[in-house]
């Protein structure tokens, strides 16, 4: 009988030795995933990111500036949060590109200065219907996007923030004047054509209903993982990160008509178009408060639509 070759024999007995191998290794199931992925995670990692956000907060605060570190925020917050909440349009200076040597101490960004003409103020210092220069940082993680460099036709919804070093008072610097203020905005910031505000958007800026009052509903609070459990956060609005952009343009935190001592998400489907009501809102709005009127698809349901797609229904 012909002899199979060593090289042959040797083969099939280190195949057959894989295949036992192979069954004879512990499987890892679901839950030993699940395990493994969690004992990864050090105590101080916040897997209730709603529960440590206060914690997180402070230690961001404590590290970090806190005009580059903000997460995604949503419109409400940042109109809440931050220093200046302006209308405003392009004057008819030139930009001015300023670096890290202008501005207070300690700050390292470069960027451009924009002179703006404040049409109106809806939270912070500046006044109406003065020009005001207004530093938009560029480049790196906490430089702004193309797109939010206010155009030269268009009004824009800027908010950002006021930044003093030491105090607000103008010094003089080699025999020049010198202010030690700074006017800020970053990726941190909102700042979009006023007439690419939804519905929800201009009732919450113009009518009042982004709520900053502490004592009626705090500030909306993502979360990454799991929502908080019910009960937890009676005076707050959770909502899931990875939706925030449907939550920033058809979603404000109010009280729930349900149960006044919880808090809850809503859209506004219609403004009234009362003079009263129209006063408030600057007049390029109008036209979109009138088309939602007599629109068949309201706020209410592209909100519904958005998180669907999103994933955060």
């Amino acid at each position: 009988m012909r002899r199979l070759p060593g090289y042959l024999i040797s083969g099939v007995h280190f195949t057959t030795a894989c295949v036992l191998l192979f069954f004879l290794m512990p499987r890892r199931t679901g839950a030993y995933r699940q395990r493994s992925s969690s004992s990864y995670r050090t105590p101080d990692t916040a897997v209730d990111f709603a529960a440590d956000r206060d914690q997180l907060e402070a230690h961001m605060r404590q590290h970090t500036r806190s005009y580059c570190t903000c997460g995604n925020d949503i419109l409400q917050s940042r109109f809440c949060r931050q220093d200046f909440v302006i209308v405003a349009g392009r004057a008819p200076t030139k930009p001015r590109t300023f670096y890290k040597a202008s501005g207070p101490n300690l700050f390292h960004f470069a960027g451009t200065i924009l002179s703006l003409e404040v049409k109106q103020v809806l939270r912070g210092p500046l006044e109406a219907n003065k020009t005001v220069d207004v530093n938009f940082i560029q480049g790196a993680a906490c430089g702004v996007t193309p797109s939010m460099i206010p155009s030269k036709k268009a009004n824009f919804l800027v908010t950002g923030f006021h930044l003093c070093s030491p105090s607000c008072d103008k010094t003089h610097h080699y025999h020049h004047p010198q202010t030690t203020q700074m006017f800020l905005v970053t990726r941190c910031s909102a700042s979009v054509s006023l007439e690419s505000l939804s519905v929800t958007q201009i009732a919450g800026l113009f009518l009042g209903l982004y709520n900053c009052n502490k004592e009626s509903c705090r500030e909306p609070r993502p979360y990454f993982w799991e929502p908080p459990q019910q009960g937890t956060l009676t005076q707050t609005c959770p909502y899931p990160y990875s939706a925030s952009q449907c939550y920033n343009r058809y979603g404000l935190c109010t009280k729930s008509s349900l149960n006044q001592s919880t808090c809850t998400f809503r859209a506004v489907n219609r403004i009234p178009k009362s003079e009263a009501v129209l006063a408030k809102i600057p007049s390029e709005l109008h036209a979109t408060v009138h088309r939602a009127l007599s629109s068949h698809v309201t706020d209410e349901q592209r909100f519904r639509a958005c998180l669907w797609h999103s994933g955060g229904a």
